[in-house]
């Protein structure tokens, strides 16, 4: 989108969920800092860094910024597809592998049915569907998950129109 940001803030996905920051800053942004501005209670933990470091590395390593990008294109195509058959997808949003569907209606019923196809989704605000892919997901899981995605909101939509009736 072309937003550059002066600071990012990192948290708990860097190390599997365990209790690690980090903070980055353009250089100007970061020479303003003093000592101590920046601290932390748990700061250094050994555990936690070393997990923080072996997850960048994986990163780095299995090219995981290159498949978000390449995985999360299919994923919003799919998802655009999906759009243009089920009414009931408002928006499609979202960036790589951090998207979400805007629905028309309460959303809590398509949680409940995509979990008995086999695919966890959440739903927030009531009618938002967020999907996290893992960031190591594969194109066959991609077109696995849409699928199972698709049969979800099939599902869905034949209850509305049911509930119409």
């Amino acid at each position: 989108a072309g937003i550059r940001p002066d600071i990012l803030l990192l948290a708990k996905p860097m190390a599997g969920g365990l209790p690690i920051g980090a903070i980055i800053a353009r250089p100007d942004v970061a020479d303003r800092l003093e000592e101590g501005m920046h601290a932390t209670t748990f700061g250094g933990n050994p555990v936690v860094t070393a997990a923080g470091l072996a997850a960048l590395e994986a990163i780095d390593r299995e090219k995981l910024i290159a498949n978000t990008r390449r995985e999360g294109k299919r994923w919003r195509a799919g998802l655009l597809k999906l759009q243009r058959r089920f009414p009931e997808i408002r928006e499609v949003r979202g960036r790589g592998l951090m998207l979400g569907l805007e629905l028309t209606r309460p959303g809590k019923r398509l949680v409940e049915i995509a979990a008995a196809e086999g695919i966890l989704i959440n739903c927030t605000q009531e009618r938002v569907i967020r999907l996290y892919p893992a960031l190591n997901i594969r194109p066959a899981e991609t077109r696995e998950g849409l699928a199972k995605l698709e049969r979800a909101l099939l599902w869905f939509h034949i209850e509305q129109r049911k509930e119409r009736r």
